[in-house]
């Protein structure tokens, strides 16, 4: 939840269909459930969706490729072709675990994989070269 919400929900006016919420601080497969209330709060319609969260992990590869066209010879410095398509790998196939199997341990495995390329980026692509 965002940081100062006291409740294990967010509500939002209906009349407002498109909200931002920035709660989250890596890649994540997660179940969101959207209830649709009357005036009385009495659930209307729900809808339970298993959902791959992979904005962190996604803009990282893009940046990666952003590097690689900026210093092509960054493609020979360790193993950074190869941690690339390691990368790719684990956010496609966290989104294949969730959109084929509903698997959400598979899927979260796979983006933790990814993430911790992310968040070790140092030691996985020179970015210093």
């Amino acid at each position: 939840m965002p940081s100062g919400t006291s409740t294990q929900y967010i509500v939002w006016s209906y009349a407002n269909a498109s909200i931002t919420i920035d709660c989250l601080d890596k890649d994540y497969a997660l179940y969101v459930t959207v209830e649709w209330l009357d005036v009385s709060n009495n659930i209307l319609y729900d809808v339970i969706s298993l959902l791959g969260f992979t904005l962190y992990n996604e803009t990282f590869d893009y940046t990666t490729s952003q590097l690689m066209v900026a210093n092509p010879n960054l493609i020979n410095d360790n193993d950074y072709i190869t941690n690339k398509g390691f990368l790719r790998t684990y956010i496609d196939a966290g989104n294949q675990a969730l959109t084929f199997a509903s698997d959400q341990y598979t899927a979260q495995i796979c983006y933790d994989l990814g993430t911790t390329l992310r968040v070790s980026s140092q030691y996985y692509f020179n970015s210093n070269a």
